[in-house]
């Protein structure tokens, strides 16, 4: 008997079997570097800096370089992991859901005007 598939469910495996692969590992790696690293940032959206803990405010660049330091990975890779802590894990505090949907929009803007900067597709 043949087993039931559910839609999308080749993509599911496909995931699944890239994670155990070694770029899969070290991309899971690169997420959790990314996300310790960045643990209690914040985002200065107007001038579109992410602010360190300690205060000092970098551009996506010089956070990625910063990151690269502890975690040698390729800065593209890494940067990627960057973007997406900024637009998937990143969460603005005492914001209420319409203004949390406009930061969101701000920080797609910034991650746009930033790809477009650096020759990202």
């Amino acid at each position: 008997m043949r087993k039931p598939t559910v839609p999308g469910d080749d993509r599911l495996v496909s995931l699944f079997q890239w994670l155990d692969t070694e770029e899969g590992m070290t991309s899971m790696k690169a997420i959790d570097q990314v996300a310790a690293a960045l643990e209690g940032a914040d985002l200065d959206l107007e001038k579109r800096r992410i602010v360190w803990p300690n205060g000092k405010r970098l551009t996506i660049e010089q956070t990625t370089r910063r990151i690269q330091k502890k975690f040698p990975a390729d800065f593209r890779f890494v940067e990627n992991h960057v973007m997406c802590w900024m637009e998937m894990r990143f969460e603005p505090k005492g914001l209420d859901r319409d203004q949390t949907e406009a930061f969101r929009v701000r920080i797609g803007q910034w991650l746009e005007a930033h790809k477009r900067s650096q020759g990202h597709s």
